[in-house]
């Protein structure tokens, strides 16, 4: 199996999660995609409540980043000084894509791009949840995470569409944002690591451990036409809606 590999720069909250979603839709070919936000931004899971949610996070983040909800569910997550990737599996001729099995593909991926970076780290289940009323993924428990030293190292969310799997999530480099005046609970590379890593390190520590505990061969490469256009559609017409943001409806593009 050949996975692509796309870098992108700096983006909008928005534009990040519509090329996400365009690539899952599409379902072209298996891609790994690292990006990074401009400004920051804080996404909400899919699923998170706008009443006491959206509104009361909008109050709480910091006022240079954006608001933006993500077509993935779990908890609330700020996005800066961070690296985040994308994974989306494309479904085989009559192949199932569970989630639980895209997981852990993905986890003992980040697994292995962390042993490239020094640093140690496991997937911890939680079979009976967590505090699921947290706002926050810092804050909050879910399945299964990826931990170094008992404490939350990776952050994931996913959602499955008809013909691929797609998950995403952010590792902080050297520091955790403040939200709300707090710090977060995440650990940073740079704790875990005892050293400053560059984005660009962690980039090529992702691409080797992706290669790693796979066994699959990635090559660089750019998002089509169509995933191009599609990714424009849902930027204007879907990330970039009040509505999407306070309730989730969205039109129907594909």
């Amino acid at each position: 199996m050949e996975l692509r590999l796309i870098v992108d720069g700096y983006l909008s909250g928005a534009a990040n999660m519509a090329r996400d979603e365009a690539l899952a839709l599409l379902a072209l070919v298996p891609t790994l995609r690292a990006y990074r936000f401009e400004p920051p931004a804080v996404t909400l899971g899919r699923f998170q409540e706008a009443g006491g949610g959206a509104s009361h996070l909008e109050a709480l983040k910091p006022p240079d980043a954006d608001l933006v909800r993500r077509p993935t569910g779990g908890r609330a997550i700020l996005h800066r000084n961070d690296f985040t990737y994308s994974v989306i599996f494309t479904r085989a001729e009559g192949e199932p894509l569970r989630r639980e099995d895209v997981f852990h593909r993905v986890a003992l991926s980040i697994i292995a791009a962390l042993d490239h970076l020094c640093i140690e780290a496991g997937i911890v289940e939680h079979p009976h949840g967590g505090r699921s009323d947290e706002q926050w993924c810092f804050e909050s428990v879910f399945g299964v995470d990826i931990e170094h030293g008992g404490r939350k190292i990776c952050g994931s969310a996913q959602k499955v569409f008809e013909g691929s799997v797609l998950q995403h999530g952010s590792l902080y480099l050297d520091e955790v944002p403040l939200v709300a005046g707090q710090r977060s609970g995440f650990i940073t590379l740079r704790e875990a690591g005892g050293r400053s890593y560059a984005w660009e390190e962690v980039l090529d520590a992702f691409a080797h451990g992706f290669e790693d505990a796979l066994g699959v061969a990635l090559h660089r490469g750019q998002m089509t036409d169509a995933e191009e256009h599609l990714a424009r559609r849902l930027e204007l017409e879907k990330y970039r809606s009040g509505r999407w943001l306070e309730d989730g409806w969205a039109p129907r593009l594909v």
